[in-house]
């Protein structure tokens, strides 16, 4: 798979698979054709540690906001994104995320809880 596509066509391809099909794909096998430690952190991880951890910050969201299942991966997912950039980007190491806002709006919702 070519990974030099451009932003059209990737929203094209998240547009117009069906979640039947999104369910049949085997995505750790496909991003470990770019990403080569999906297909062996296992052997190494202690994923149960790591698993309990994350389940707990799903259950906070879940709790806190009255996610549902879904809601909560997606938000847990895209704050873990945001502590990637943060991390890797220009952005000053002294200077972090203090404050993420999620879900209704006026809702503060500090990173640090999450952690």
């Amino acid at each position: 798979m070519d990974f030099d596509v451009d932003l059209k066509e990737i929203e094209h391809v998240i547009e117009s698979v069906s979640e039947e099909k999104q369910k049949e794909i085997d995505w750790t096998k496909l991003w470990s054709k770019k990403y080569p430690i999906l297909s062996t952190y296992q052997k190494e991880v202690q994923i149960d540690r790591y698993a309990a951890k994350l389940q707990k910050l799903l259950d906070s969201l879940k709790t806190e906001y009255r996610y549902n299942e879904e809601n909560a991966f997606l938000v847990l997912k895209d704050i873990l994104a945001q502590v990637w950039n943060v991390n890797h980007s220009l952005i000053p190491k002294e200077v972090k995320i203090r404050e993420v806002k999620i879900g209704k709006p006026g809702i503060d919702f500090p990173l640090s809880h999450m952690l």
